[in-house]
């Protein structure tokens, strides 16, 4: 699917730079969505160099609106779209039938969770990721 540039690019290949990636559904004229962004865009700044990746799928028709939305929200992620709104076909593929949704997968693609937002998804994320090494509690 293109990116915000409009270069293709491969999701497993995407999945694969990550321990996890969070696949965010959304569309800058979705009200929710947009609310939910500066908890997606504090998770990710957390999580990022611990193994977070994100791709934005988006299901905007109109390129400008959809950058525009990317710019002003600091959504620094992969950004993918068709263009094609509810016909975007990697939202066709995963049966996606109402915005803002996630689906969390592994580095292999596996889906490992779905449909999580807010502290539900930070909480998950936290949960993979945020013990890296070995604790006191855990000698």
């Amino acid at each position: 699917m293109p990116d915000i540039n409009g270069n293709d690019v491969s999701v497993t290949d995407e999945f694969a730079k990550h321990k996890i990636t969070v696949v965010d559904f959304w569309a800058s004229w979705c009200g929710p969505c947009r609310q939910e962004m500066p908890n997606l865009v504090k998770t990710y700044n957390d999580y990022k160099d611990k193994g977070l990746g994100i791709i934005g799928v988006s299901l905007d028709e109109h390129k400008e609106q959809w950058a525009d939305a990317v710019s002003t929200m600091n959504m620094t992620w992969t950004q993918l779209s068709d263009l094609q709104g509810w016909n975007n076909s990697a939202a066709k593929m995963y049966g996606i039938q109402a915005i803002p949704f996630t689906i969390i997968v592994d580095n292999t693609g596996k889906v490992i969770a779905a449909g999580l937002r807010g502290d539900d998804l930070t909480t998950f994320i936290a949960s993979r990721l945020g013990h890296s090494g070995t604790t006191d509690t855990q000698r």
